[in-house]
């Protein structure tokens, strides 16, 4: 766009003014250079125009005070240009300094400045702008929270390519956020995202033919975009495949390839990935049987708030695998399951409570609040 702006003005000129063919000429010259990466060119011939108020000139010197392109990284010198090309209307200095002020990026974070210079850039068409103006929506930065002015901004933001908004697109017709809920057009946006290597989209789509949502349900088609976002290291990706493997879900049924998937996403943090390790673990599936990793995997899925695995490791205590036998602490961590809405949990509470003496009791109670007030970080 730019380039056709600055063709365009040398040919008004050339019939016009000659002084305002050299200006134009120079001007072109500067962003042939800036595109070919001769920023010390482009620098050397933006600066002067820029002094004269040229606002293309103004915008292209702030990018590269910005980035540091043939000059010095300066924040504070990429603001002054920005603001100044913004003030004459340049959409891109708009954007620019919109996302230093949203970001705090050289300036102290302001919210409200970065909503104005958004949305004087959307005025304009801007893209980037529309779908960071929407971000600001859907998250009350600057301005209330509405979900139906973000979904007007990612539409147009997605329509003009912005592989982000159309991802965020897809959510919230998944999700029905300012729209009804609609699966095929979630599934439309989330295509033409993951095509692009969007990994939320990517996943997405293959949880949408996992469940045949907007699209009949294909395990296959499941599995193959779920493959593609593990690509990306994406951790609910990688759980799922682990699940697909676990179950034979568009893949033939394979513990050992299942046990490789739920590693990585564990060693990342996802509870259930712990919890699934745990229990291939104590079962012997896709690995040898060890309670000891067993209890480990359980434990720090338990710390995470996880009820299947607080069960599992109240189990574990009680039956003294993978740790010495302690009904004490089977108690605590049945007593959190339940707590936490695991089915049969307080029944087996009860039954262990049946056989700790009264002292042993109160201290496994008080343990249990102590571990539960803490946020697990207090748990035997």
């Amino acid at each position: 766009m730019r380039f056709v702006n600055i063709i365009l003005v040398g040919i008004f000129l050339v019939g016009g003014l000659a002084g305002g063919f050299a200006f134009a000429a120079d001007s072109t010259k500067g962003f042939f250079a800036y595109i070919s990466g001769d920023y010390k060119t482009a620098l050397r011939e933006f600066k002067p125009l820029a002094k004269q108020g040229n606002p293309e000139a103004q915008y292209y010197l702030g990018r590269m005070h910005h980035k540091g392109y043939g000059t010095p990284l300066d924040l504070q010198k990429a603001i002054k240009w920005y603001s100044l090309a913004a003030k004459q209307g340049d959409a891109s200095a708009q954007y620019y300094l919109g996302r230093m002020h949203h970001d705090g990026y050289g300036t102290p974070r302001d919210f409200q400045k970065a909503f104005k210079w958004y949305s004087l850039a959307t005025e304009q068409g801007d893209a980037a702008a529309q779908y960071y103006l929407g971000i600001m929506h859907v998250r009350g930065l600057g301005t209330p929270k509405s979900y139906e002015k973000a979904f007007k901004l990612y539409s147009l933001a997605a329509e003009q390519g912005v592989v982000h908004a159309q991802s965020d697109l897809g959510n919230m017709h998944l999700k029905g956020q300012g729209t009804p809920q609609n699966y095929k057009k979630a599934f439309k946006w989330f295509s033409l995202a993951a095509e692009k290597e969007h990994v939320g989209a990517q996943f997405n789509l293959g949880n949408m033919h996992a469940k045949g949502q907007g699209t009949p349900q294909n395990y296959k088609k499941a599995f193959k975009w779920y493959s593609i976002a593990t690509e990306q290291e994406h951790v609910g990706a990688q759980f799922n495949l682990g699940n697909m493997h676990y179950n034979g879900l568009g893949t033939p049924q394979n513990y050992k390839k299942a046990f490789k998937w739920f590693s990585l996403a564990a060693k990342r943090g996802a509870a259930t990935a712990r919890y699934n390790l745990g229990l291939m673990h104590s079962n012997g599936e896709g690995t040898p049987q060890n309670y000891k990793k067993a209890f480990k995997w359980y434990s720090l899925a338990a710390k995470q708030g996880f009820p299947n695995a607080q069960n599992s490791l109240g189990r574990m205590h009680r039956r003294g695998q993978g740790t010495p036998q302690d009904k004490a602490s089977a108690y605590i961590w049945f007593n959190l399951a339940a707590t936490n809405g695991y089915e049969g949990a307080q029944e087996t509470r009860d039954a262990v409570a049946e056989t700790l003496r009264p002292s042993q009791l109160e201290y496994a109670q008080e343990l249990t609040g102590l571990c539960y007030e803490s946020q697990y970080q207090k748990c035997p």
